[in-house]
């Protein structure tokens, strides 16, 4: 195991380095397709229009005081963005995976009920793969031959790189087709809405806010991946017309693999 010390100013260096990499997709981290610089200003709006959706989801019968209460934080802890090093890849130069911590963070506990309502809808996909037993499983049928391909791929920043529009338009498509009601279905999506278009950390004294993507440190993160995954898997994938030569397909989150 290898471990890395690094001073403040050493690793802010570091972080900067990762984020105007062309790895990352982006040009610098004030991008404008991706994040952009914000105040403290916007910040305390954004906790005022979080509080109204709340107390317009108790007025409405959607939500009790109870959980009212709870999505409300009083006292916030502002996320800020670290980096975790990904030396399984390069171990004297390792590229960083960009983290927003978020906890008692202004999103935190709409996270978590997001997390807590969403799941069971990322697990209908035909190709949602639970852990490496279930993935184990779904191949003791599978025959294979001289013929036959193994292959396996992932999507590379897709936590990142999904667009507001099209992520919502995907977990819009699965809640549609449920029996949540009406006015559940469009407070999950406000709140969901509300969590990729108001997802704002702080990188040494400035403040950014995502155009893009959602947070890598997000409690619903992996959720919002899967639900997207599915809904261009059904889009895409399941409509090839080579669909018919392909034996198995199962995904773990961006992770995919086939025969």
């Amino acid at each position: 195991m290898h471990f890395f010390a690094l001073k403040r100013s050493s690793k802010k260096r570091k972080c900067e380095t990762s984020l105007n990499s062309v790895r990352w997709g982006r040009c610098s981290v004030s991008s404008i397709r991706y994040v952009c610089m914000c105040g403290p200003l916007q910040t305390e709006r954004f906790q005022l229009e979080v509080k109204y959706l709340i107390e317009e989801a108790l007025l409405s019968g959607i939500i009790d005081q109870k959980l009212a209460d709870y999505l409300i934080v009083e006292y916030l802890i502002v996320p800020i963005l670290y980096t975790l090093p990904k030396i399984h890849k390069d171990l004297c130069n390792p590229p960083r995976c960009p983290i927003v911590s978020g906890r008692r963070s202004l999103l935190n506990k709409v996270a978590i009920l997001l997390d807590r309502i969403l799941p069971k809808f990322a697990m209908i996909a035909p190709s949602y793969t639970r852990d490496t037993s279930d993935f184990i499983r779904s191949l003791e049928d599978v025959r294979v031959d001289e013929s036959t391909f193994l292959v396996s791929f992932n999507v590379v920043s897709l936590y990142t790189l999904i667009e507001h529009e099209r992520g919502l338009f995907a977990v819009h498509m699965m809640l549609a087709g449920s029996d949540m009601a009406p006015e559940c279905t469009w407070f999950t999506l406000a709140l969901f809405e509300f969590i990729l278009r108001r997802n704002y950390f702080l990188f040494g004294d400035d403040y950014y806010l995502h155009h893009c993507g959602t947070a890598m440190g997000s409690n619903v993160a992996p959720t919002y991946a899967n639900i997207y995954m599915a809904v261009l898997e059904g889009e895409h994938v399941y409509k090839s017309p080579f669909w018919h030569i392909v034996r198995n397909w199962r995904r773990y989150v961006d992770n995919v693999s086939f025969v």
